[in-house]
């Protein structure tokens, strides 16, 4: 099951290959750092800092379309805005996805990088 929707992304961006590359950069970047808090706000069982972490992180997403991994972290957010998060992990199988979803990313880059060496002079 594919989770990142290239295509949809693309045309947001008016088909810049250019800026797409930068950003899915940013994003494998930015993925860690979001996945980082978010653990260290479980870790800490802060349910505020559970919730905003989770929340960020569903907008980081939110463009690359990977609506499992957008459920499962909305569901992690209002667990933790109701104060009825009991699992102060993070799932496995969300954690399978979010590995899935960047190794999808990976690919994407590697595509246009590919692509782009035509263009090297």
């Amino acid at each position: 099951m594919a989770l990142l929707n290239w295509p949809d992304f693309l045309e947001r961006l008016d088909q810049n290959k250019v800026l797409a590359l930068e950003l899915a950069q940013d994003l494998l970047k930015a993925q860690q750092m979001r996945l980082q808090r978010l653990e260290d706000a479980l870790s800490a069982q802060d349910f505020k800092a559970v919730e905003q972490s989770s929340h960020a992180f569903r907008g980081l997403l939110a463009p690359y379309g990977p609506t499992p991994i957008l459920l499962d972290l909305k569901k992690i957010e209002e667990a933790a805005r109701s104060k009825s998060l009991v699992d102060w992990q993070l799932p496995d199988h969300l954690r399978s996805l979010l590995s899935g979803f960047a190794g999808e990313v990976e690919q994407e880059i590697a595509k246009l990088e590919e692509e782009f060496k035509k263009f090297d002079v």
